[in-house]
C-alpha cells in the first residue's frame, strides 16, 4: 500500500538498550515490487582534477525492463533531481540536476537529468544521483544509484610528438609525453609506468594494427611496436618518394590505478627515418621478420633475459615449473596454503594480508614476490582477484609466465597451432566486477566482510580494465572455475543484499566470465570463503575443483 511509514525498532524484552556511545551500526532494506527504476552513467572518461566531470540520470518505468532492452525515460514526473558527491576527504556536497539540454544532459524536456561538478583533489569519490517525483498514477517515488568513481591522481599528458624507427623486424613508435608533479618525480626515479594504446595506421588510410602495454616511462617517453608482418595485408605504395607515412590513432595513456584516461589524441604524425610507409621498406622488414618467432606478432619481443631462458636446456634454470598460487581481495591467509598435499612439484603461496589492492599493484606485487623467490618459468593459480592479478600480469608484463608459455606453445602465422599451456587458472574471479566492490562494500562491511571498496574491482572497473589490459591471444591461456550457493539457500544473506544471484557470496555467476578464457564449469553449495553457509572448495582435500596440475607446463 502506498503512504508514508514509521519505523521503531526497540531492544527485545529483556534486553537492556545499549547507552549512545555504545551504539552499533545498523541496516534498513526495504523491497517492493514497482516498475519504476533509476539508470545513470558518466557522461566522461576523462577524469582528471580540474576538469569538469557529468553524471546523467534518468527513472524509467517498465515491468518488461531488462538489460537487453532500454525503457524510455519518465518524461514530466521528476519534481527534484539532485547530485551528492562525497569527496575522498569525507567532505559531501550537494549539486542540482537539471533536464534542460545544458547541464551535462540530453535534450531539453526528455526526461534525462544531468549535473557536472570540477574535482580538486585525486582519489575516490562517492557520488549517488537521487530524483524524487510523482507517476501519472499519482504515485510518489524516490530513487538513488550510487558510483565509485576514481579521479587521476597522475600530472601526464601527450605531448603530440611521435617518432618511428625499426627494432629487428618491428617498428616502434616512441610516443613523447609532458610530466609534471608526482608524475615527473616517479619517472625521474625511473619509477613511473603507465597502459598505453595505439593504432598504426597510413596516411592513406589503411590500417595495420593495433598495439596496448603497460609501458615503463623512459627519457620522457613510452614505447610501443608492431611486428612487420601486420604489413603484408596492407597495400604499400612501391615508390619510394610518395607521400604516403605512417601515423598513430585512438592514442591515449592512462594511469595504471583505476585505468584511468590521463590523455588522448585521435591522430598523431609520426617522425623520423622509419615512418615513410613504403612497400620497400616494408619488404626489407618482412625478410627480417621471417627468422622471427610467430608469437610475437601479438605479444611483442621477450627480453633478453626471458629468451635466453627459453632458450636454454630444459633443466638448465632452476625454480621452472613451479606453481605460484595467489590469494584474493582482502584474504586475511592464502586458502590454498589450506590444502598443501593437494600441489605436487614446487610451489610458491604468495601473501598480501588484509590488503585492498588495483589490479596493477596487485600484478606488480606477485611479479615481484616471485623474481624474490628466484622463481624462473611458472604458471599461477589464483582465488578471487588473484585470478585477476595473474591474468593482468600474462597479459600486459613480461614474466616468467612468458616463459612459460614460448616453452609450450607453437605458433603459425601468428596463430597458435598447439593446445594453449595452462597459464592462470582461477577460481571464484569476479573477471568482469562485482556489485559489492563499490559503494555496496560501506554495506558489507558492517558484517565483517571485506576491506572497503575497490575501484578496479566495480563492473565499470572491470569494463574498463577488460578493454585496456586482456586481449583474446591472453586469454585463451586462462582457465577459470566459478562456484555458487543455491538460490534457495545464498551463501551469506548479508553479502546477497547487493549482489545479483546466483553468487558465491562475493562474485556473481553474471560477472565471472572471461571472453576468451576456458570455462571450466560452476559447482553449486560452494562458497567463496570460510564463514558461509557452504563449504569454501579451496579449504578442502583432494585438490580443489581437481585443477589441472598435470598440464602445467615445466621445463
Amino acid at each position: 500500500q502506498v503512504g508514508v511509514y514509521t519505523l521503531r525498532i526497540a531492544p527485545a524484552a529483556g534486553v537492556a538498550a545499549s547507552a549512545p556511545a555504545a551504539a552499533g551500526k545498523g541496516v534498513l532494506l526495504v523491497y517492493n515490487e514497482s516498475p519504476l527504476q533509476i539508470e545513470t552513467h558518466l557522461t566522461t572518461y576523462a577524469l582528471e582534477v580540474g576538469s569538469p566531470v557529468g553524471l546523467m540520470t534518468r527513472v524509467t518505468e517498465s515491468a518488461a525492463a531488462s538489460d537487453a532492452v532500454q525503457s524510455p525515460p519518465l518524461r514530466g514526473h521528476v519534481e527534484h533531481a539532485k547530485l551528492v558527491v562525497i569527496a575522498p576527504d569525507g567532505t559531501e556536497r550537494d549539486y542540482p540536476m537539471h533536464d534542460d539540454g545544458a547541464h551535462a544532459d540530453l535534450a531539453a524536456d526528455d526526461g534525462v537529468f544531468g549535473a557536472q561538478f570540477v574535482p580538486r583533489a585525486p582519489g575516490n569519490y562517492i557520488w549517488y544521483a537521487q530524483l524524487d517525483g510523482t507517476t501519472a498514477a499519482g504515485v510518489r517515488f524516490q530513487r538513488t544509484t550510487e558510483h565509485l568513481v576514481r579521479i587521476a591522481s597522475l600530472d601526464a599528458e601527450l605531448s603530440g610528438r611521435a617518432k618511428l624507427s625499426t627494432r629487428r623486424a618491428r617498428l616502434v613508435a616512441s610516443i613523447g609525453l609532458e610530466l609534471a608533479n608526482d608524475a615527473a618525480t616517479a619517472a625521474s626515479a625511473g619509477q613511473l609506468r603507465l597502459h598505453a594504446y595505439a593504432e598504426l595506421w597510413t596516411t592513406a588510410g589503411a590500417p595495420v594494427a593495433w598495439a596496448s602495454a603497460e609501458c615503463a616511462v623512459r627519457d620522457g617517453a613510452v614505447e610501443l611496436s608492431w611486428d612487420a608482418r601486420w604489413l603484408r595485408a596492407v597495400d604499400l605504395d612501391a615508390d619510394a618518394d610518395a607521400d604516403s607515412r605512417y601515423e598513430l590513432r585512438h592514442v591515449y595513456i592512462s594511469e595504471l590505478t583505476g585505468f584511468v584516461p590521463l590523455s588522448q589524441a585521435a591522430r598523431m604524425p609520426l617522425h623520423g627515418g622509419a615512418a615513410r610507409a613504403t612497400a620497400r621498406h616494408a619488404a626489407h622488414l618482412l625478410r627480417a621478420a621471417a627468422t622471427r618467432p610467430d608469437d610475437e606478432m601479438h605479444f611483442g619481443e621477450a627480453p633478453a633475459h626471458i629468451a635466453a631462458r627459453v632458450a636454454a636446456p630444459a633443466a638448465a634454470a632452476a625454480g621452472d615449473g613451479t606453481l605460484v598460487l595467489v590469494h584474493g581481495y582482502c584474504s586475511t591467509d592464502n586458502p590454498f596454503a589450506a590444502t598443501p598435499d593437494a600441489w605436487s612439484g614446487a610451489v610458491e603461496t604468495f601473501l598480501d594480508a588484509k590488503a585492498s589492492r588495483g589490479n596493477g599493484e596487485f600484478a606488480a606485487l606477485v611479479d615481484a614476490f616471485v623474481s624474490e623467490r628466484g622463481v624462473g618459468d611458472w604458471a599461477g593459480v589464483g582465488h578471487s582477484q588473484g585470478g585477476i592479478a595473474l591474468t593482468h600480469l600474462l597479459c600486459t608484463r613480461w614474466s616468467g609466465l612468458d616463459g612459460t608459455r614460448l616453452r609450450a606453445a607453437r605458433y603459425r602465422n601468428g596463430t597458435l597451432v598447439s593446445e594453449p599451456p595452462v597459464l592462470v587458472q582461477s577460481v571464484g574471479t569476479p573477471y568482469q566486477g562485482c556489485s559489492g566492490a563499490g559503494t555496496g562494500a560501506s554495506l558489507i562491511s558492517l558484517f565483517g566482510y571485506g576491506c572497503g571498496a575497490n575501484a578496479d574491482l566495480t563492473p565499470s572497473g572491470a569494463t574498463t580494465w577488460l578493454a585496456s589490459s586482456v586481449s583474446e591471444q591472453c586469454a585463451q591461456h586462462v582457465y577459470y572455475y566459478t562456484t555458487q550457493g543455491l538460490s534457495s539457500n545464498s551463501c551469506s544473506w548479508a553479502t546477497n543484499l547487493v549482489l545479483y544471484s546466483p553468487n558465491d557470496g562475493t562474485t556473481e555467476l553474471r560477472y565471472a566470465d572471461l571472453p576468451g578464457a576456458h570455462n571450466m564449469g560452476n559447482t553449486e553449495r560452494q562458497c567463496h570463503t570460510t564463514d558461509m553457509n557452504y563449504p569454501c572448495l579451496l579449504y578442502t582435500s583432494p585438490s580443489p575443483r581437481d585443477m589441472r596440475r598435470s598440464r602445467m607446463p615445466s621445463s
